[in-house]
């Protein structure tokens, strides 16, 4: 019989102050905390931290969320190993992550892209040669058009609030031209960009290390410096309401995030960070009010961080990690419409299914409980105790219940909890005794069925109302229980017993009547489930897939090239999901045991699937 033991920690974390529910947006970032660059949607309070892409041979950056809140834009490409394959091009996908489709034509690098503000079209970089230059396109990618470029890079556009003018860096400094003899140029300026001249005596260098801050007209005309010469300035962005653009002004590896007038005029300090030389990203959000930043840490990981008068303050760890060789890159943006991304991901969990489980990625020693759709998807956090554990859903799949350890955390005593699929309204059950991870809702949602311990020379299993009341004791033997499971029809359950040394799988009548035995194999049987027709009982027996039927005969073990442990049937009966024995994947595969699919991909331990 398995046991699990959690050891809680706790972080502290300074957070956002509390706004109202209506007033929070969301930000998508990315994160490698799957192993890869993928793309994540969550509130600004940091909550319903969402997974939107699973296309995990390739690496996804600079996400930005449309004018409307429906659509996102993002930089894609190919992974090789620890490299890339081929070019980065601009993708859209929904806000869900859906319809992701590639709108650049892989010819060359693409870049930076940003959303006009009417959302129909969009401007990026791309690599012209080994020089940038800007670009507009439509949101299909037609109707390209060209609106800087020459022998220098522009980078990071940013549109203004109305649409009529451009912000960007460029590092295009005739001042900075200089010309020798190709005899006699000095070292010192063989990290320039050099350029040969006509007359093929002589060679230019131009000083493409240092950016500043330019400003045009939407058409491309009207090109304007705004920042001086000398000092190097990137990442420009305009203020909610126009009137400003702040940018990153860098000097001796310290960034400092500065703001200044349209003009050029006013500039500004509005804070300081230390850095080993990558970029961040700012962005607004709560309604343009307050600036968000991305920005390295000296533990080689990144943090969101928001500018409140002029100091940067912790959002909450975006990504936490005991390694210092998996960083996560944020990149915050803001979308006016704040709903959208929540009725869209219940759209679908409601039309595909949802896998609840249970993961250690926030941090070797925190747990928490976590959904997924079946193919990986939209993989979102929906607990924040680091003991939450042993989650399932309702079969109307609008209700999760769970173990957690609530307001004792510090005694590690765990208590049954209800909560909405998204995360909302969390509500504890039950309080008083002691219980273990193992729970299960009827068919009908009316019941709980769980194990309790009450004392810890046993666990028995109990019953209850879904809302807490009428608790009754099934099982009272000297024997461990562990895993029941409601049948189909919702009157009988089947359980796991350790009995003799050896773990084995039990069925009885739901008021506890009944109980018989229906395996004796060699080994331990250990975490039964039913198909969802009610015929066969699928359990595993030392890493082997195993099905009997609730009489206990017809004993088969379905053969599959992955060890399994805790498995579970999907509701049409057409596929398990399960833990990877001595793994720390969720894996699918079809009931004949084929196509196995990893569909969890963290470094971290997941387990305790449940699919609804």
């Amino acid at each position: 019989m398995k046991k699990i033991f959690i050891a809680a920690i706790m972080f502290v974390f300074y957070a956002l102050p509390l706004f109202a529910a209506e007033s929070l947006g969301y930000i998508a970032f990315v994160s490698t905390r799957d192993q890869s660059e993928q793309i994540y949607v969550m509130q600004e309070d940091a909550s319903l931290q969402t997974r939107i892409t699973n296309k995990t041979d390739y690496s996804f950056c600079g996400p930005k969320i449309s004018p409307d809140g429906s659509e996102l834009l993002a930089v894609g490409y190919k992974q090789a190993g620890e490299g890339r394959a081929g070019n980065a091009d601009i993708y859209i996908m929904d806000i869900d992550g859906g319809n992701l489709r590639k709108i650049t034509d892989g010819s060359s690098d693409n870049d930076c892209p940003q959303w006009m503000p009417d959302g129909k079209r969009l401007i990026y970089a791309s690599k012209d040669g080994d020089k940038w230059s800007l670009y507009t396109t439509d949101t299909n990618g037609n109707n390209k058009i060209k609106l800087s470029g020459g022998n220098y890079n522009d980078l990071n556009p940013s549109i203004s609030p109305d649409g009529k003018m451009i912000a960007f860096q460029s590092d295009k400094e005739e001042e900075n031209i200089k010309q020798y003899s190709q005899d006699d140029y000095e070292s010192e300026y063989e990290e320039w960009d050099e350029y040969s001249v006509p007359d093929g005596k002589r060679v230019e260098f131009v000083n493409g290390g240092t950016y500043k801050i330019y400003v045009m007209d939407i058409n491309g005309i009207n090109r304007k410096r705004l920042t001086n010469y000398g000092e190097n300035h990137t990442k420009p962005f305009w203020s909610a309401d126009g009137k400003k653009l702040y940018y990153f002004d860098w000097y001796e590896r310290k960034a400092q995030v500065m703001k200044m007038d349209i003009d050029g005029n006013n500039k500004e300090q509005t804070a300081l960070y230390m850095e080993d030389g990558r970029d961040g990203s700012v962005a607004w959000v709560l309604g343009g009010r307050i600036p968000v930043f991305s920005v390295p840490q000296k533990d080689s990981r990144w943090r969101l961080l928001h500018g409140l008068r002029n100091n940067l303050e912790p959002v909450s760890p975006v990504f936490y990690s005991e390694s210092d060789n998996y960083d996560a890159c944020a990149l915050p943006v803001t979308a006016k419409n704040r709903d959208l991304f929540r009725q869209k991901t219940a759209e679908k969990y409601e039309k595909n299914g949802v896998i609840a489980f249970t993961s250690r990625r926030d941090g070797y020693e925190g747990v928490n409980v976590y959904i997924m759709c079946p193919d990986g998807s939209l993989q979102r956090k929906l607990t924040d105790t680091n003991g939450g554990i042993g989650a399932v859903v309702s079969a109307d799949r609008k209700k999760i219940y769970y173990v957690d350890y609530g307001a004792d955390v510090k005694e590690q005593i765990n208590q049954i909890f209800v909560m909405n699929i998204d995360g909302a309204q969390k509500k504890q059950l039950t309080s008083g005794k002691v219980f273990r991870n193992s729970i299960d809702i009827s068919p009908d949602g009316k019941k709980i069925v769980f194990i309790s311990a009450e004392s810890v020379k046993r666990n028995d299993i109990y019953i209850m109302n879904s809302d807490g009341g009428q608790i009754k004791q099934l099982t009272d033997d000297e024997y461990h229980e562990s895993d029941p499971k409601w049948s189909p029809d919702g009157k009988r359950i089947v359980f796991s017993r350790h009995k003799d040394k050896r773990c084995r799988v039990f069925v009885m009548d739901a008021d506890g009547k009944n109980q018989k035995q229906i395996t004796a194999t060699g080994g331990n049987d250990d975490t039964p489930c039913w198909s969802p027709d009610g015929k066969l009982i699928l359990f595993e027996n030392e890493g082997k897939l195993m099905t009997i039927k609730p009489d206990g005969t017809d004993l088969k073990e379905i053969k599959c090239e992955v060890k399994a442990e805790e498995p579970c049937w999907s509701p049409d009966g057409k596929k398990i999901v399960f833990k990877k024995y001595g793994s720390e994947y969720i894996c699918v595969v079809d009931t004949d045991g084929k196509n196995p699919v990893d569909i969890t991909n963290s470094w971290t331990v997941s387990y305790l699937p449940s699919w609804r």
